[in-house]
C-alpha cells in the first residue's frame, strides 16, 4: 500500500515532468502541484506512517521498527518538509502568472477553499 501510494503520486508527477514541457503548457504541471499534490501529500505521508505502524505492531520485529523510523525521518519528515517549503517556488517557476507570489508554504488548496488558510497579500 505504501509503495503504491508513492508510485501513484510521484510516478504521475515524474511522468508529467517529463512529458508536459513537450505537449502542454507548464501551467498544467503547476496546477497539478497546486491542487493534486498539495492535497494528497498529507494523506500519503500520514497514511503511510499509519500503515507502517500497524505493520510494525503486527510483526513486532526490529526490521519493522527500523523501517518505520527511517520512513518517518526521511520521507514523513525531511521529504514532506521540502515539499512544503519548495512547492510554491516550483509553482512560481512553472507559472509566471501565479497570483500569490508571496506564499511561502504549499498548504493544501482545500485549506484555502474552506477558509482554513489564506494567501499572503502581494
Amino acid at each position: 500500500m505504501v509503495s503504491a501510494a508513492h508510485a501513484g503520486l510521484w510516478g504521475l508527477s515524474t511522468l508529467m515532468f517529463g512529458v508536459i514541457p513537450f505537449f502542454f503548457k507548464t501551467t498544467v504541471y503547476a496546477w497539478f502541484i497546486e491542487h493534486v499534490m498539495s492535497n494528497t501529500i498529507w494523506l500519503v505521508y500520514i497514511g503511510s506512517i499509519a500503515a507502517l505502524t500497524s505493520d510494525t505492531n503486527n510483526a513486532s520485529d526490529t526490521q519493522g521498527y527500523l523501517e518505520l523510523l527511517v520512513y518517518s525521518l526521511f520521507f514523513g519528515g525531511a521529504a514532506f518538509y521540502m515539499e512544503l517549503i519548495k512547492g510554491v517556488g516550483a509553482i512560481k517557476h512553472l507559472d509566471e502568472d501565479y497570483p500569490y507570489p508571496n506564499d511561502k508554504i504549499l498548504w493544501p488548496s482545500l485549506f484555502y477553499y474552506f477558509g482554513m488558510a489564506h494567501h499572503l497579500e502581494n
